[in-house]
């Protein structure tokens, strides 16, 4: 085999190469946005998070029976706002990786 037909060989399968790793790389990168984003729904819709929205309302309303002090209650205040700026990061994660995985917002109407 003589030097050329060597040289383009390794050149094609360099090539190759390349592109299995990058389509690798794609898909990895969507799974762990799909993981990324059923975490935070997960979290979100927890039974805490269920709680500290139900504390907080029956709080605002001054209805149903509470038993929680000003401190507790503020303390599922601040759990409700952890879980938003979690949502917050989260999303911000996801738009950016857009341009690696090609996944496009859920609707028409969402905003980058």
């Amino acid at each position: 085999m003589n030097p050329t037909n060597t040289a383009l060989v390794s050149a094609s399968i360099a090539v190759i190469s390349a592109c299995i790793a990058a389509y690798t790389t794609r898909g990895n990168s969507a799974r762990a946005g799909f993981e990324l984003a059923r975490s935070l729904v997960s979290n979100l819709t927890s039974a805490d998070t269920a709680k500290s929205r139900g504390i907080l309302e029956c709080y605002r309303r001054g209805t149903g029976p509470t038993n929680e002090t000003p401190d507790m209650v503020l303390d599922h205040y601040f759990n409700l706002l952890w879980q938003f700026e979690q949502i917050h990061a989260g999303r911000q994660s996801l738009n950016q990786q857009r341009r690696i995985n090609g996944t496009r917002p859920p609707s028409a109407t969402s905003t980058p």
